[in-house]
């Protein structure tokens, strides 16, 4: 589901994942450097305070949940009120929660509850990379080839992220698929799925009480295989009540509902990180086969569109943001160590940085349609100061 201002708050909610994970990778480097001086005595040491080690990455868990699912409970609310601005007020220092569907607040809750499920296991994965970590270092014999297989262990955490296992479901497998990813790019992920599925489900909901019976989805040049066939086609709405003309053109055209859809085996608009959104088109507009619904809602090589490089400015700034974290890691192992290989990563980061800077301000200079974003560029400012008052208990 498409909206320039989730995109927004989820990018937020996406740095904070990042930064939470790195704290991790950081803090398994910090360790990995216990005793590097004295590296005679080095495998004994860290093999000897390995539990206590683990006792305390389970604390730092522990310690960021609450903190984590109260900006995941932020980002939430302020997605929603996106398209229910009858239910929550955003005021300049707060959000005012007037009501909130019961299948809204689950989800809210469920979020929560998964938050705090991954960043334990973050803290487990923490762990286990570091003690796979140490296991290879204690298989180098002499003092240079024990520091450069450090080093590789220390560049390799701050290069790759710590991964988490996460099932998906698969045709044939009674178990599912069981995937690696980084705990910033899965925890975006399942945010992103989490909030657009429910503010679709919200307005299919609100659509059928409203009478709305046609939705076109949009269609992308660069769409998934998967969901070609069902994407740039009109759907209707199950819930909401058809009348004979419309019952005749649906059974005509062989229309398929927004429900279906949304379910199994398709999931478009509810698969992760899926793109699509149901657009409301007139009646008549359907039933007549006028209007210009879709053209404006076919992004891509095929019609002229903001779409793409405003997608473009976003990927820009997110790599932008990466780079930057994993410069500032080269130079804090730097400024700690004085090895210079640290350096020498620390302004290669520095490189991509530069050159993201640069595309991005060519990409602003060629469409000038874009421009840069104070507004969300501050966004996670505002998000920081903004308090929560529900109206209800």
């Amino acid at each position: 589901m498409v909206n320039a201002r989730i995109e927004d708050l989820l990018d937020i909610l996406g740095e904070e994942y990042m930064k939470l994970e790195n704290t991790f990778v950081m803090r398994n480097n910090q360790e990995m450097t216990k005793g590097i001086y004295s590296l005679n005595n080095y495998k004994a040491k860290q093999l000897a305070g390995r539990d206590k080690y683990s006792k305390k990455l389970a604390k730092m868990a522990k310690e960021r949940i609450a903190g984590v699912n109260k900006k995941v409970e932020k980002i939430f609310l302020l997605s929603y009120a996106t398209t229910n601005k009858d239910m929550i007020e955003v005021k300049i220092d707060e959000i005012r929660v007037k009501d909130l569907p019961k299948s809204a607040k689950h989800t809210l809750e469920n979020m929560k509850s998964y938050n705090e499920k991954f960043i334990k296991s973050l803290a487990v994965n923490a762990y286990k990379q570091y003690n796979k970590s140490i296991q290879m270092i204690s298989n180098s014999k002499v003092g240079d080839e024990i520091y450069r297989t450090i080093k590789k262990q220390m560049a390799y955490g701050i290069d790759n992220g710590i991964k988490i296992a996460y099932r998906v479901n698969k045709p044939g497998k009674k178990y599912g698929e069981v995937r690696n990813m980084s705990f910033k790019s899965y925890m975006e992920m399942k945010a992103r799925t989490d909030i657009n599925t429910e503010i679709s489900a919200n307005q299919v909901k609100h659509g059928a009480e409203a009478g709305i019976i046609f939705y076109f989805v949009d269609a992308f040049a660069d769409c998934a295989k998967d969901h070609l066939n069902y994407q740039g086609k009109i759907y209707y709405n199950e819930g909401a009540e058809l009348t004979p003309e419309a019952r005749k053109y649906i059974n005509q055209h062989h229309i398929k509902g927004m429900e279906w859809v949304r379910g199994a085996p398709v999931w478009l608009t509810t698969r992760p990180n899926c793109r699509h959104s149901f657009h409301a088109v007139p009646y008549s507009d359907v039933i007549k086969d006028t209007g210009t619904y879709k053209e404006r809602y076919t992004y891509g090589k095929a019609k002229t569109n903001n779409y793409k490089a405003t997608e473009q400015q976003r990927r820009n700034e997110r790599l932008i943001r990466t780079y930057k974290l994993k410069r500032d890691n080269y130079l804090a192992e730097y400024s700690a160590t004085k090895d210079k290989s640290f350096k020498i990563k620390a302004n290669y980061y520095k490189s991509l940085v530069d050159k993201w800077i640069a595309e991005n301000r060519k990409l602003i200079n060629d469409n000038k349609f874009l421009s840069r974003e104070p507004s969300r560029e501050r966004t996670n400012y505002i998000v920081d100061n903004l308090g929560v008052n529900y109206d209800y208990k």
